[in-house]
Parts: C-alpha cells; structure tokens; sequence
C-alpha cells in the first residue's frame, strides 16, 4: 500500500540529483553514464514522476512522450522507463503506484499506446504489459558477407551527429516495421552516435540513401545502427562492414527478423542467431487505440469482450465497425463474442500473435476474431529506453 502522506508529481530541476541517486543504485550506472542520464534529465524534468513523502523523492519513473509506428502510421506512445525505488522505499507499493499513475496521465492526455524495454517481464506483465517484440542477433565471420552487388553508392564518413537528412532515411525505412519509434532528435542522441563509433553515409546522386553506425573491437565489429531507404544503400554499407575482416573477425547485428538487406541463404559459413526479447507494450485506451490505426478496406467488425484489470476503463464488450474508408468503436451490447484479455490484444493488433495461436494457448474464447491483415507488420524496434 502507498505510504500515508505521499504525493505523485513531476520533478523539478531541485529534483534531478536525487533520482538520478536512485538510478545509480538501482541500474549500476558507471560514473560515465550517470552523468550521460544526469544531463539529459536537466534537459527534459517535465518527462519525469515521483513518489515523494516529506518532500523526499523516493520513486520515479520516465514518461517519454514518443511516436510510434504501427501499420505504417505514426500513433502515440506513451514510453515508460527508469522505473526505480529508493532502497530504504521499496516493497511499499510505490513503483506500482507511479505506473499506474502513469497510465492514467497517458489516458487523460489522449496517448493510446504503452511502450517499455523491461527490466522484468514479470513485473510488467502483472500490469497489462505484454510481449510484443524479439529481434534476431546474428554473429557471423565477417569476411562471409556477401561480396559487392554492382550499382554500390559513394561511402563517407559522417561526424557523430544528427542531421537531416539522416531523419529522412530514418522515416523511410522505420513505418515498415511495428513499433519502430519515430524518433525524438534529443532521444536519438541519448541513445545513439555513442563517442567511440563511427558514422557512415551512403549517398545517391542528390541525397543520402543510408547510414550505418558501428563500433570496432579487437575481435568484433558491431552494427549499432542501420537504416537504409534504397537496397543499394544496404548492400554497398554491408560492403563497407565486410572491408573489416582483416581488423575484426567477427560481425554481431541485432537485426530485424525479415529485411532484405542481409539473405541467410548467402552466407556461407556457420550463422549463430539469438534472441533478445524487445519491447513490451500495452493498450492504454482501446477505442482511441483502435481508431489510431489505418483503417482497414472494404467492410468489416470486430466484436469482442475485454479485461483489463490494471485499466479498467477498458473493460467491457466493444465493437469496431469500419465501412468506406471510415471507422468506429463503441460499446457493444452482444454476448455472443470473443473473450480475451488486453495483453491478448495488444498483440493481436500489432502482428506479434495471431488468432489461432492464442486460442490455441488459451488466451482467445468464443467465436472467432479476424484481424485486419494490413496492421500486422513484422515487429521490430531499433531502439531500447
């Protein structure tokens, strides 16, 4: 239970050193990164909540007011992060407290969608949050790269900042995957153009096609980021990776699961690909979360009854009707539909499961539920917050 007397509120700058404490205990930030967090949080106090008791901050949390993709269009999402506890605080109730504030300002700001990288699926979960996302890391030799296709574009290095028209290659390449997020220019430069790596461009005849940011150890080059707008780009920056073999034997790529920059097929040597577990999300309000999606052709319905303990404004029977190029979702009054809970949903409408699957798990009842074939997208997030 929330301690007696404790107040919720977005920080202050008086407030900064005090959270960061607590991040540093709770993640094991190097003095580095601490400091890398401190200054971005001087930057942006107004994306930040706190449990505070006796004017002492003892929880917070960072509510990223992000973009996302889904099914090609940008919708908004809600980002949660940094979730911690002061250690003398925890097991209180205040974490559960902070998210479930959240998730109301995210409501009553019209935000329908919930995002997080988690700390612990578990956790989240007990909270709507399901698991919409893996991505592939493959490790391959380096020198096994394709060889050079013809028609390769001009390479350059670039300086480690944000321009442009790297946002302009970014938002070509990111609507074709769900949840790719529509990035913040302060957020990609926390995140991204680390000191130490390096920054390179493939340019067409009047603009920059694709760049790729990797870092270069003894024994491993690593793709960190990698976006492309035309196959030329790809290929002739994956061309510049291979030129690495003789400095570093081994190429690690935290890739998405379908693109046609890289075949599996045209390796010829032995591909390790792991797993590592994504993004989870969650719908925040259904109705709006619904209409913020394209709406499907022709004419449809999706009927259905929903829980969600954590939001119970979502809760109920609903309806989604679209006709004509237009679309509604209101309450519905039938019995005779699918039963399902909302992390079920979450990851029906974004393509990470599919109808048969869930009810093959459990997780659907009742007749049967058709997803609109044009929001299932392959999933892929490039980014972690």
């Amino acid at each position: 239970m929330l301690a007696t007397r404790a107040e919720l509120r977005t920080l202050s700058l008086d407030d900064i050193e005090r959270a960061v404490s607590i991040w540093s205990v709770a993640f094991n930030y190097t003095p580095e990164f601490r400091e890398q967090r401190k200054q971005f949080a001087y930057l942006h106090p107004e994306w930040l909540r706190g449990v505070f008791q006796q004017r002492k901050l003892l929880a917070v949390l960072r509510l990223y007011p992000f973009r996302a993709y889904l099914a090609g269009r940008g919708v908004e999402l809600g980002g949660i992060a940094s979730l911690a506890t002061a250690p003398e605080a925890r097991r209180r109730g205040l974490a559960e407290s902070l998210l479930r504030g959240a998730l109301e300002e995210m409501r009553e700001r019209g935000t329908p969608w919930s995002g997080l990288c988690p700390f612990s699926t578990a956790f989240y979960a007990r909270y709507g949050y399901a698991t919409c996302h893996h991505n592939h890391v493959l490790r391959l030799q380096t020198r096994d790269l394709p060889a050079a296709r013809s028609n390769l574009l001009s390479l350059e290095r670039l300086p480690l900042e944000v321009t442009p028209s790297m946002h302009s290659v970014y938002r070509a390449w990111a609507p074709q995957y769900n949840f790719n997020l529509d990035r913040h220019p302060d957020f990609w430069r926390m995140v991204r153009l680390h000191n130490g790596s390096l920054l390179f461009g493939a340019r067409g005849k009047s603009a920059l096609e694709g760049f790729l940011q990797l870092s270069v150890g003894e024994q491993c080059v690593r793709i960190e980021d990698f976006c492309w707008s035309t196959p030329e780009a790809a290929h002739s920056l994956l061309e510049l990776v291979r030129g690495f073999s003789g400095q570093a034997q081994e190429l690690v790529w935290e890739a998405p699961t379908r693109q046609e920059a890289l075949s599996l097929d045209s390796i010829p040597g032995p591909v390790e690909i792991g797993i590592r577990r994504g993004m989870m999300a969650r719908i925040v309000d259904l109705p709006q979360a619904l209409i913020s999606l394209p709406v499907p052709e022709g004419r449809g319905r999706l009927e259905f009854e929903l829980s969600d303990e954590t939001a119970p404004w979502n809760a109920g029977r609903w309806c989604y009707e679209w006709e004509s190029g237009s679309a509604v979702c209101e309450r519905s009054g039938s019995s005779r539909i699918a039963r399902l809970g909302v992390q079920t949903l979450t990851q029906l409408l974004t393509g990470y499961t599919t109808p048969a699957i869930a009810r093959a798990g459990g997780h659907l009842e009742g007749p049967e539920l058709k997803v609109p074939s044009e929001w299932c997208r392959p999933i892929h997030v490039a980014d972690y917050f």
